[in-house]
């Protein structure tokens, strides 16, 4: 068996050697059923010519299990190097073939409203903040085309209070314009993320796709009165510490700062 092109290949090939051992099996299977019935109705004739298909098929049944057993062609030096450099691009171009579109950002990918990081030394990718085992590229189209097709769970009143908690945090002991202090989301990701691993399982991409899901939903006001916006800056472009997501239309977003205005009087 020669080496496979794609991970999409290699577990195709395995598939492919798993169902030939389960059609052996069967056949084995449906042998020893005759094998029983004839031996239980006492004919000799029956027996005899089963017996010898028997040893037939056990054969065939060794040579398929055989190999199912060594159709995985890659190393774990291979898989970890596949999963780092080729994986991801794989991935896009199944998804495309399949009618998904995967973007890639900021070293990860984006289907919204989904985000998926490859965690290469694991053998895993991560959808969101679920550690993901299942790494066929079109088995893993699927799950983000049904991430796609399920209702909305982000909850915008939340996160709201929380990026305005944070961001009084910041500006407290600080004169204020009535139009509020802009400060950058850079700032108010690393405190929502100081603990430790908590920017692992909470990436800037996360982030950005709440930041997005927070604006497409019309959430701009808490319940204090507090009204956010998200202005843009003239060296954002170049900026490190913006925020990228891709939405439903494909189209880029970038974030950069926050500010809220207090509510008059």
């Amino acid at each position: 068996m020669t080496q496979p092109e794609s991970l999409e290949q290699a577990f195709a090939d395995v598939e492919q050697e798993a169902s030939s051992a389960l059609d052996s099996t069967k056949k084995l299977q449906g042998l020893l059923r005759q094998l029983h019935k004839s031996s239980r109705e006492g004919n000799v004739a029956a027996l005899k010519r089963v017996q010898g298909r028997l040893r037939e098929a056990s054969t065939e049944l060794t040579r398929a299990v055989e190999g199912a057993a060594g159709s995985w062609l890659l190393g774990d030096e291979e898989e970890v190097g596949y999963l780092r450099e080729g994986y991801a691009a794989e991935l896009i171009r199944v998804a495309a073939e399949q009618g998904l579109e995967i973007h890639e950002t900021d070293g990860q990918l984006i289907s919204h409203p989904s985000t998926v990081r490859i965690l290469a030394g694991d053998r895993a990718v991560r959808i969101d903040r679920k550690k993901v085992s299942t790494i066929r590229p079109s088995h893993l189209v699927e799950l983000l085309r049904k991430n796609q097709n399920r209702p909305a769970r982000f909850r915008p009143e939340p996160f709201l209070k929380a990026l305005h908690e944070v961001y009084t945090a910041l500006t407290s002991g600080t004169q204020t314009p009535p139009g509020g202090v802009v400060i950058p989301l850079d700032r108010i990701y690393r405190l929502l993320t100081s603990l430790p691993g908590s920017q692992r399982d909470y990436s800037r991409t996360d982030f950005a796709r709440d930041l997005y899901q927070l604006e497409t939903a019309g959430a701009t006001t808490t319940k204090a009165g507090a009204r956010v916006f998200f202005p843009s800056s003239t060296g954002a472009r170049s900026a490190r510490n913006l925020f990228t997501f891709v939405g439903g239309d494909g189209r880029e977003v970038k974030y950069f700062a926050i500010r809220f205005e207090q509510p008059a009087g």
